[in-house]
């Protein structure tokens, strides 16, 4: 505190009680600097009161004491609640019960944020996971709830917020917890952690509906991958209080639907047709014109994963409807940490083949091609990709149209074909000859009138 900054306390008991004790408190720190302690941003200045009102009293060895009303503004930012703390004889068991709501509070700006580290400066290195002993927690037992009307932490506006945790010794369990965010719900009641037991065990259940791919995403990721909404259930258990530890570790069902998505990461359709139409140099001037901004995973798209060690595993075909094909997802995982490997195909439609060969080819049943999608879900990329079938029977259509062009019937047997060729090859060379010979007349006939001429 500055010197001459403003701090002041003011309280008054009521001891005519006996064992009871009643009191009101307010305390005022506008003055103080607590941003030193790394925690909170407040500075001088900044609004910092608390007001206070309860009882306290003793009986029986036993203790309880009341928080009958509490009122904090923390820079502008307005708490209220009340709660009750009661020991047991002998200072055993530890039994609490407390509530607060608010209309609107921003940890973004009361926290304190982690410095980043310079560029090209090593990262910090990595804490050691905090260890709790289960002595601690012994006889420890509560509720607390929390009701706010916006919540703002790491960047995420939320809500509708209601939140009730209930406290058996080292277990904390969200009996309920729910919000609305990312454009829409989210509810994780029943989702649990011990804190002194081996590993640190937690078990996350979540209910999503009607949330923005991108938004939620980012809670993951900073690149901008998926467009769409989403409904989704999730039931994951995994140990350790920190992402670097529990992601690795988790496991469970993850599955739901996805409405209008889009996946930026890569345009398969465009990443499959590009190699191709190398490959069929009458077509290399169409693909440009085909390339999209990603990947169509169709209107509604159901899924249902399997996760294990930090990996959501493709337990069956996913179909997706891209638009130019439907890309099938036939194996492989989705790491939690965004890593894609992926067993595909993609069966191009008869439009998107004749778009691709402008016109010269049409197909009567989709071209299937396979591949592996692999790499960061940023910017994936294809491997194995499987294009010799494809070419083989592109260019036997292109030759069959040609064919067919030519007066050749592709559904006659191959010797009527051949037969076919022959006939119109040697209409063509008699078409020639004919041709010639006229052409020869023509100039025989131009030389005599010539001759005729001179002799006159």
């Amino acid at each position: 505190k500055a010197a001459g900054a403003p701090a002041s306390l003011q309280a008054t008991l009521d001891l005519a009680g006996g064992s009871r004790v009643r009191y009101d408190a307010a305390l005022d720190l506008v003055g103080v600097d607590l941003r030193p302690g790394g925690t909170l941003a407040k500075g001088p200045g900044d609004t910092l009161t608390l007001a206070a009102r309860g009882t306290a009293r003793s009986a029986g060895g036993a203790t309880e004491a009341a928080v009958e009303a509490l009122a904090l503004d923390l820079a502008g930012q307005r708490l209220s609640g009340r709660a009750t703390v009661t020991r047991g004889p002998a200072g055993k068991g530890l039994r609490f019960d407390a509530e607060a709501h608010g209309e609107r509070l921003d940890l973004d700006r009361l926290l304190i944020p982690t410095p980043k580290p310079a560029p090209g400066a090593p990262g910090a290195p990595d804490k050691p996971a905090t260890v709790f002993q289960a002595s601690a927690f012994a006889g420890l037992s509560g509720t607390a709830a929390l009701q706010l009307g916006a919540l703002r932490t790491s960047g995420v506006e939320a809500r509708d917020v209601v939140a009730k945790l209930e406290v058996a010794e080292d277990q904390l369990t969200l009996t309920q917890a729910r919000l609305a965010a990312f454009g829409g719900k989210v509810k994780a009641d029943g989702s649990r952690v011990a804190l002194a037991r081996a590993g640190q065990p937690v078990e996350l259940k979540l209910e999503v509906n009607g949330a923005a791919g991108r938004e939620l995403l980012g809670l993951l990721t900073k690149h901008d991958l998926l467009d769409g909404r989403i409904d989704a259930k999730v039931a994951l258990s995994g140990r350790g209080l920190s992402a670097k530890a529990l992601l690795p570790s988790l496991s469970g069902d993850l599955g739901g639907l996805l409405a209008g998505g889009l996946f930026k990461g890569i345009d398969v359709a465009s990443a499959v047709t590009a190699p191709l139409a190398a490959r069929l140099p009458f077509v290399a001037k169409a693909v440009g014109s085909l390339a999209g901004k990603g990947t169509s995973l169709g209107r509604e798209l159901a899924f249902s994963l399997a996760v294990a060690d930090g990996k959501a595993r493709v337990t069956r075909p996913l179909s997706l409807d891209t638009g130019r094909g439907l890309l099938t997802l036939e194996g492989g995982t989705i790491g939690l940490d965004g890593a894609l490997d992926l067993s595909a195909s993609l069966a191009l439609s008869a439009e998107a083949v004749a778009a691709l060969t402008l016109g010269k080819v049409k197909l009567g049943a989709p071209l299937p091609i396979a591949f592996r999608l692999v790499g960061p879900a940023a910017s994936p990329r294809l491997e194995g990709l499987a294009l010799d079938g494809a070419v083989k029977t592109l260019a036997a259509a292109a030759a069959g149209a040609v064919l067919k062009g030519a007066g050749v019937d592709l559904g006659a047997s191959k010797a009527q074909a051949e037969a076919k060729v022959a006939e119109a090859r040697a209409q063509a060379e008699a078409e020639a000859n004919q041709a010639a010979a006229a052409a020869k007349k023509r100039l025989e006939d131009e030389a005599k009138k010539r001759l005729k001429d001179l002799f006159k």
